[in-house]
């Protein structure tokens, strides 16, 4: 029987959040797009409209939050393969930064999708150093 890798756990909850907010931020795009939403644009404070990237950089977003997803599932019993979840997870914590609406800083748009990309670090940051141990 196959020994699980010290960065298992952190990988499967990244991956698990990352498909939650993956649907979410899908649900979110697909309500900001029309126009009379800008009352709940403005209460959840997501710069889907006013950020650096925009709408775009929302796609963005979502998109790797399912390659996060998948990355960190496809990796997570596999410690050789630690730099790809370590890469996308440092490109994700960029892209939350550059798609914040500084001005209306909050859990939503700022903490909760940095969760998964710092779980998907440390389970690559676990997994290097039982690479290095073998």
């Amino acid at each position: 029987m196959n020994k699980k890798s010290k960065g298992y756990n952190y990988l499967t909850i990244s991956a698990i959040i990352d498909v939650i907010l993956a649907l979410a931020s899908l649900i979110l795009v697909v309500i900001l797009q029309k126009e009379s939403s800008s009352e709940l644009y403005q209460s959840i404070g997501i710069s889907a409209k006013e950020g650096l990237l925009g709408l775009v950089g929302f796609y963005i977003l979502l998109i790797l939050h399912a390659i996060n997803a998948a990355v960190a599932f496809m990796t997570r019993n596999k410690p050789e393969a630690w730099k790809t979840p370590y890469i996308l997870g440092t490109i994700m914590v960029v892209l939350v930064f550059l798609t914040t609406n500084w001005s209306v800083m909050n859990i939503i748009n700022v903490v909760i999708p940095l969760i998964p990309p710092c779980l998907m670090i440390s389970g690559a940051i676990m997994n290097k150093k039982q690479m290095q141990e073998q």
